[in-house]
């Protein structure tokens, strides 16, 4: 994104610096606007009048976040103005920039859905957002306030890093005290009011990776909200769960005549029954809500069994075939990942006509949050086998695998796993 020809203007903090505000706001809300500034990692928040920057810094700083990269904290405030300085990373744009598709036929839908990382990359943004809801809840903190504007991604189609923004609201879980939120990704307890909690997180964490997946809101996508105003009866009834969503099995009053692409394209039969109890049972009942460590596994999950067809779409394994170019899934692998040779695999990774990287994550073995998504090994499809190309400090006894050929990948500890490839019968 190229800010060369914006105006700006300066801004000094409490520790001396100046900094370059550029415009246009990344976003407004109730509490501020956000700015990118001309320092490639930082960022400011403007708050509007009432708002205590001082207490925001100072009460975030207290929390247990100092090694956390996921998410922009606050550095030091402002000096002539109610703000404060945050970790940025440039080169990220809102996730709301990746929802809406454009008004077109089928073929522009699909270009457009292909161009901007298609269904593999939206899986692995919402999955690395419920990773950083998970390890906040580890830590006993509550985000509060979720949407698509709090959440930052790699602008390039290409890459899924994610980051939040906005942690004005970031607290212990055992902070009772109540706190704004953003109307149509808010838990419907929350406007009652009762304090935010886990639960109120996992129901937001829903309602966005919904929406990022299908490209529509569960409730406000319904035809009995979907064409009325901003504050009508019917969103807000939407908005406090008085409403079913549109993939209620139950009650379809407020079912959908518009979708992006069919619900089995996008959703494997688990995420769907795991939205579903969200926004069913889970609307008023929030132990019955999935929680964000649980999203995090089925995420992933789902990632992993899709397709890159040569077309440039992406499938789940299951369809057997592209759900854009209806070619056969004939060319494609498993490789699963094995703690020893005997042991079940803890990991099923697909591999199709794009190269693969096997990570940390999928491994039986210890592993920190910084290194969650460090490459192990490469694998791509040759010839009709699986090749392996390893990063530095792993090794693998063989580089070529045929079906139920089977490795054992080391690193430079001494510790092993074992990978083995199991051709699909397409």
């Amino acid at each position: 994104m190229d800010h060369s020809s914006e105006p700006d203007d300066l801004l000094a903090d409490t520790d001396g610096r100046l900094h370059h505000r550029l415009f246009p706001a990344i976003k407004s809300g109730g509490q501020g606007a956000v700015y990118q500034t001309r320092e490639p990692n930082i960022g400011v928040k403007i708050l509007k009048a009432g708002e205590r920057a001082v207490d925001i810094v100072r009460s975030v700083r207290r929390l247990p976040i100092e090694d956390l990269t996921s998410i922009a904290a606050p550095l030091s405030t402002l000096q002539d103005r109610p703000g404060y300085v945050m970790v940025w990373l440039r080169g990220m744009v809102p996730l709301s920039e990746n929802r809406l598709p454009p008004r077109g036929r089928l073929p522009e839908i699909v270009e457009w859905y292909i161009a901007s990382g298609g269904l593999r990359r939206r899986l692995a943004l919402c999955a690395r957002l419920a990773e950083v809801i998970a390890d906040l809840h580890g830590r006993g903190l509550v985000y509060v306030d979720l949407s698509l504007a709090n959440v930052m991604v790699s602008e390039s189609g290409s890459a899924a890093e994610v980051r939040l923004i906005d942690l004005d609201n970031l607290r212990s879980a055992t902070d009772q005290t109540l706190s704004v939120l953003t109307e149509r990704w808010a838990a419907p307890e929350l406007f009652k009011p009762q304090p935010p909690s886990r639960h109120s997180d996992a129901y937001s964490l829903a309602l966005v990776t919904f929406t990022v997946l299908t490209g529509y809101h569960p409730f406000d996508d319904g035809d009995l909200v979907r064409h009325t105003p901003e504050d009508s009866p019917e969103r807000i009834a939407a908005a406090r769960g008085h409403l079913p969503s549109f993939i209620d099995p139950k009650d379809t009053s407020n079912r959908t005549s518009s979708y992006l692409f069919p619900l089995d394209v996008v959703l494997t039969p688990t995420l769907l029954k795991e939205f579903q109890r969200a926004f069913g049972s889970g609307r008023h009942q929030v132990d019955e809500r999935p929680t964000a460590a649980n999203f995090r596994r089925i995420l992933w999950d789902a990632h992993d069994r899709t397709v890159n067809c040569a077309c440039g779409f992406t499938t789940y394994l299951e369809a057997g075939s592209c759900a854009a170019c209806d070619k056969p899934f004939n060319d494609v692998f498993n490789i699963e990942v094995h703690a020893s040779p005997t042991s079940p695999p803890t990991a099923a990774i697909t591999i199709g006509a794009n190269p693969v990287a096997v990570q940390r994550r999928h491994l039986p073995l210890p592993v920190e949050p910084r290194t969650r998504h460090d490459e192990v090994v490469l694998v791509s499809i040759e010839h009709g086998a699986l090749v392996l190309d390893t990063v530095a400090g792993w090794s693998c006894g063989s580089r070529t695998l045929r079906h139920d050929d089977c490795t054992e990948l080391t690193n430079d500890n001494g510790t092993s796993v074992t990978l083995k490839a199991v051709a699909h019968a397409g």
